[in-house]
């Protein structure tokens, strides 16, 4: 007991029951809803990736065009008088279609960015390396480190 006469075991009771009890078992389903909902937005929300890197860019992707980062010159097949188009095949070639004749067969293999996780590099021939940005339907093949050119693809059906 205080000096004062105030029992303390009577302000511990009163606290428990008036401060944490009531207030938690008000709060209770609030926080059960809570939790239920943002599971469900958890769930609707997000999209199982099915395929990796490597399924994903098995295909034929058409040329669209090229920019060169150091000099701004910008190239598609109307301006250059060709067409490009680059298959990848799921055994690890990279072929290399030229109005649709084939110009080049390479090998190729596929590494995750460590800097940044949707982005790849793509290595092919004897010791090339580019970063690759794939999406579903557009692939782009940076060479600019080597002073090449940034190349936007787009999926051939």
């Amino acid at each position: 007991m205080f000096k004062s006469g105030f029992n303390l075991n009577v302000l511990n009771d009163f606290c428990y029951n008036q401060c944490i009890n009531q207030p938690y078992t008000k709060m209770k389903p609030i926080i059960v809803k809570f939790m239920l909902l943002t599971i469900c937005a958890f769930m609707l929300g997000c999209q199982k990736v099915n395929n990796s890197i490597s399924d994903q860019i098995v295909g034929k992707w058409a040329w669209v065009k090229s920019v060169s980062p150091w000099t701004g010159q910008a190239s598609d097949p109307q301006s250059a008088g060709y067409s490009l188009a680059l298959e990848f095949t799921s055994d690890g070639i990279m072929k290399e279609f030229r109005n649709d004749t084939l110009s080049s067969s390479l090998n190729y293999s596929l590494e995750i960015n460590s800097s940044e996780s949707n982005k790849y590099v793509l290595n092919y021939g004897s010791g090339l390396r580019s970063q690759l940005y794939i999406s579903t339907d557009s692939l782009t093949i940076n060479a600019a480190y080597v002073d090449g050119p940034v190349s936007i693809y787009s999926r051939l059906k």
